[in-house]
């Protein structure tokens, strides 16, 4: 059996010895002091037995030394704690345990750290794993590409000795598009690195500190959009984006106007799609041509950005004609009187394209209009206390608007603009 002070993930060698030494392989057991791992038994027939451990074969145990050999039944086995042996004579029916005792020398331990940098920062994982005969001190594991501790970093302590770790594109996580661009170590020397195999190895002296990082990088370029507007004072705002092929908002740039500039912004090779929404001051785009231009850049807004590429995609808007209706004005009047006047909910109708005035003729009394519902928003709108001149709102979009007005009296009135 065998007790490791502390536990520990080190495999620890062992041999029969002697006229019986057929009787048992080379085995290694656990340091992780937990069944089965840890223990080996042999159903044997009498005789004189004996075992060692071996602190140099197949597996260099550096770090570690053997404090004890405790054999029960007491009395069962002869120990020789120099040799790191002990010799049993077993007899009919007997059952002799021995547990090997090693305590790991703190003065010979030292760390090794390894740092993932991605360029760019991605949400990537990537995936290493140790080799060599050192490899059970550290499991295979993965560390991010966003660039931030702890999830791109991990450290080991561990006891002096030679060390390889290697990173792995294939698994247990594929990693597409990326390429190993270097791997750096400090101290310099203390690592010799082979960027074929992905991998470094380290001789790990005790009070050591190693750091490797593996920079990988991914193909980049830039994707800019600009806004146009025909006339260049048309008042209407948009929100520029960049998204992936699959959706995945990227980049924005909200209520832009004529000359409006998102970017250029770095993404790495691949395709994407630029497009615009109305901005919040309630510019519809149903109220303009929508056209995209630029080397690179599809009608649809999709674009593909090769590596090194610079693509400039401009968004072009033209106010349509307002369409003239009949039967309605192009602006109209809301006025607001004292609440202790009876009147209900006011209603207008307008032809799209046209505005709608607000008057607050109830002296000495602040108002605001807020916005309910309609097919787009319409900022909400003070009413300075009257006299007012009146606020004004332009509606570029057909439907109708539901709007609510609240006072510094307990009052709320509703109102309701038709857009023909």
């Amino acid at each position: 059996m065998k007790a490791a002070q502390p536990a520990s993930a080190q495999n620890f060698n062992f041999y029969a010895l002697g006229a019986n030494s057929g009787c048992c392989n080379p085995f290694q057991l656990s340091g992780q002091n937990s069944s089965p791992s840890n223990t080996k038994t042999w159903t044997l027939a009498p005789g004189g037995y004996s075992f060692k451990e071996d602190m140099n074969n197949p597996v260099p145990v550096v770090g570690w030394t053997l404090q004890g050999i405790s054999c029960l039944p007491a009395g069962s086995a002869t120990v020789n704690l120099s040799a790191m042996s002990f010799t049993a004579n077993l007899a009919v029916g007997a059952n002799i345990t021995c547990t090997f005792t090693n305590k790991r020398t703190t003065a010979a331990t030292g760390t090794i750290t390894i740092v993932k940098v991605a360029q760019p920062a991605s949400a990537q994982n990537f995936a290493f794993y140790a080799f060599g005969p050192l490899s059970a001190c550290c499991m295979p594991f993965q560390l991010s590409g966003m660039n931030t501790s702890p999830t791109n970093a991990k450290t080991w302590t561990l006891a002096a000795g030679s060390y390889s770790f290697k990173e792995d594109f294939a698994n247990p996580v594929p990693v597409t598009g990326w390429t190993l661009a270097n791997i750096s170590c400090t101290p310099a020397g203390s690592a010799t690195v082979n960027m074929a195999s992905m991998s470094f190895t380290a001789n790990l002296a005790a009070g050591a500190n190693i750091t490797c990082t593996f920079t990988d990088t991914k193909p980049t370029g830039t994707l800019t959009v600009k806004k146009v507007l025909l006339p260049p004072n048309d008042p209407g705002r948009f929100t520029l984006q960049i998204t992936s092929s699959s959706g995945t908002l990227l980049a924005n740039f909200l209520n832009g106007g004529n000359g409006a500039t998102l970017g250029p912004v770095t993404v790495p090779a691949g395709n994407y799609i630029v497009s615009e929404v109305g901005g919040s001051n309630g510019t519809s785009l149903a109220n303009y041509d929508h056209f995209i231009s630029g080397a690179g850049c599809g009608a649809n807004g999709a674009v593909t950005v090769a590596s090194g590429s610079n693509v400039t995609c401009t968004i072009t808007n033209r106010r349509l004609p307002v369409t003239a209706c009949t039967g309605w004005p192009m602006s109209a009047d809301v006025s607001i009187y004292n609440p202790m006047q009876p009147f209900g909910p006011q209603s207008v109708d307008i032809c799209r394209g046209g505005t709608v005035t607000f008057h607050n003729v109830n002296s000495g009394v602040q108002w605001s209009i807020q916005y309910f519902s309609g097919p787009t928003t319409f900022p909400s709108i003070p009413l300075a206390t009257s006299p007012s001149v009146g606020t004004s709102a332009a509606f570029n979009t057909s439907g109708n608007y539901q709007y609510t007005i609240f006072g510094t009296h307990p009052f709320v009135l509703k109102g309701k603009i038709n857009v023909h």
